[in-house]
């Protein structure tokens, strides 16, 4: 995640992440990442910096936004 490190408590791996690829798994952990500490507050993420943060290349905007809704 472009030089970030999420740290997370170890019962976050029981948790089971409904089979996710790769690039779920960034993204669910980059918004895990970006919601840490933020209470009920509302945080908007930019659709590129969630693109750059998650490590997804693809230029293809709908397959991404298609991965996105899968974990939401």
């Amino acid at each position: 995640m472009s030089g970030e490190t999420v740290v997370y408590k170890n019962d976050m791996n029981l948790v089971p992440l409904r089979k996710f690829n790769n690039t779920e798994v960034n993204l669910f952990f980059t918004l895990c990442n970006k919601l840490k500490d933020k209470g009920n507050l509302t945080v908007n993420v930019p659709f590129e910096e969630l693109k750059e943060l998650s490590n997804y290349y693809s230029h293809d905007k709908k397959a991404f936004y298609s991965r996105f809704r899968k974990i939401l």
